[in-house]
């Protein structure tokens, strides 16, 4: 029943869920029916932090309708759920999405009675047209790559990292609180994201730092967090070293932000303002690269870029992005050589930590300057 919980608390898909309800019969057992509503629909986390109702109707309608049609039993409490579902004439304003986090599963030792919700993180999300107010896979894939980076020799532990595109805040909160880093800065545009960013982290017991410089200093020993609007449109140098100024070693990282090509050249824009702004932080000085305009420079195919050398950066940023339209990455790779930045792919296996089933692939690039 623990995969169906972690299925339905991570809002997967219908069809992955009837799958696991197939595989553990409980179309045909009345005593995992029962187990259903009252341990998992009914359990206490779910009534303080609501699923949407939507997804529980449209589920829970399903299940019945396959039960039913197979002439089997449905048990009185999925009914009466159903029921109480159905009669429900109000959509929760948040709703919310639970990852319970398996620690038996990495080297990487997590005391879940320090977490507010006993192991589980939460996230509050509203279903509208702000892409950053939902849930995106790849986030998932990016804290699995942040948590098994962190003994092998990238830096990651004692990092600082900065999120650009933070969303509701998956990869942002959950390495924060399980890893062994400095700092976190969850950064983000709309001042709707940035209010439920702010939510996330709080509910999750993470305590935000407004004066984060003078905490820096006052304190290295202890963690700190931030949330921050960031508009890429407007964002310049001066706002990136600013940022980069109390960060020891910083590490620039997003996942699911390659979607829109508008977007996309924002972004890149955005990540040479850091990783430039890190360069000079560490070297002393400015060194300039050439933006070039020569469509030579763009030969590279996404798919056949080189396997990143970590060894040789000395600071980086990295993507993780779902390949929904293979035209669109090819634009951020060719975008980042233009604008003068050395980018690579971490192809390498990671292996899974949250049990979240991905329709499409995932690509790891590693930017540098």
């Amino acid at each position: 029943m623990n995969r169906l919980k972690n299925a339905i608390f991570t809002l997967q898909s219908k069809k992955t869920v009837i799958s696991i309800c197939k595989h553990i019969g409980l179309f045909k057992d009345l005593a995992l029916q029962v187990d259903l509503v009252k341990n998992i629909l009914n359990c206490e986390i779910l009534k303080k932090y609501p699923l949407p109702l939507i997804y529980q109707r449209n589920l829970i309608c399903e299940i019945v309708k396959i039960i039913e049609s197979a002439g089997d039993e449905v048990s009185d409490e999925l009914y009466m759920h159903l029921s109480q579902l159905m009669g429900s004439c109000h959509s929760n304003l948040v709703s919310h999405i639970i990852i319970t986090f398996p620690n038996n599963q990495t080297d990487i030792c997590l005391n879940s009675s320090n977490l507010v919700n006993s192991g589980n993180f939460v996230f509050g999300f509203e279903e509208c047209n702000l892409v950053g107010m939902r849930p995106w896979s790849a986030g998932y894939r990016l804290v699995e790559w942040l948590i098994h980076s962190v003994n092998l020799g990238r830096n990651v532990a004692n990092s600082d990292l900065i999120e650009l595109g933070s969303g509701i805040g998956i990869s942002s909160i959950i390495p924060y609180s399980v890893l062994p880093i400095k700092s976190i800065c969850s950064t983000d545009h709309d001042p709707k994201i940035i209010n439920n960013l702010r939510y996330n982290f709080e509910i999750n017991g993470i305590l935000l730092n407004s004066e984060f410089e003078e905490h820096a200093k006052s304190n290295s020993n202890k963690k700190y967090a931030r949330v921050m609007c960031l508009d890429w449109e407007t964002i310049n140098i001066n706002i990136a070293k600013e940022i980069l100024k109390p960060l020891k070693n910083p590490i620039i990282i997003s996942s699911d932000v390659i979607y829109d090509n508008d977007l996309t050249l924002l972004f890149v824009r955005t990540l040479r303002f850091f990783l430039s702004s890190c360069h000079e932080k560490k070297f002393g000085s400015y060194h300039k690269k050439c933006i070039s305009k020569d469509p030579k420079n763009k030969s590279v195919k996404w798919d056949e870029l080189q396997e990143a050398d970590f060894g040789s950066m000395s600071t980086y940023a990295i993507s993780v992005n779902t390949v929904r339209n293979q035209h669109t990455i090819q634009y951020f790779v060719d975008c980042c050589i233009e604008n003068g930045l050395t980018i690579s792919r971490d192809s390498k296996v990671i292996p899974m930590i949250f049990n979240i089933e991905l329709d499409t692939p995932t690509v790891i690039f590693i930017i540098s300057y």
